[in-house]
């Protein structure tokens, strides 16, 4: 069973600028590198993932994060269960954020499905 949650502003990223150098302060630098995901600094949240034969269910149902946060995905009932994002429901740039913080990734935006109760993701 395929689950989806959208979990808005999920570890985005805020760049600040730095102001601009003069010409003798210049310096050329080598490319960056691609974004990594944010070391985890922030709130910890548990959201257990549930199906009653019925209904596949998050509960919360609805969670409000922010940058830096963590979101730990528990398999209680009915599983197995995944986490999976839909490309078109998130915010624009989050998609290579979520997916380079998403641990043994089997697609895109896609985790790996937990079998056992009590899994976590």
């Amino acid at each position: 069973m395929r689950m989806t949650s959208l979990v808005a502003g999920l570890a985005l990223l805020a760049a600040a600028c730095g102001g601009e150098k003069k010409a003798d302060e210049q310096q050329a630098t080598p490319a960056a590198a691609p974004a990594a995901a944010p070391a985890a600094v922030g709130a910890t949240h548990d959201v257990d993932m549930t199906f009653d034969g019925k209904e596949g269910k998050f509960i919360p149902a609805e969670l409000t994060i922010k940058a830096g946060d963590v979101v730990k995905f528990h398999n209680k009932t009915g599983g197995p269960h995944n986490v999976s994002f839909y490309p078109d429901s998130i915010p624009a740039g989050a998609g290579a954020v979520l997916d380079a913080g998403m641990a043994d990734r089997v697609g895109s935006l896609t985790g790996p499905m937990l079998v056992d109760v009590d899994a976590v993701y």
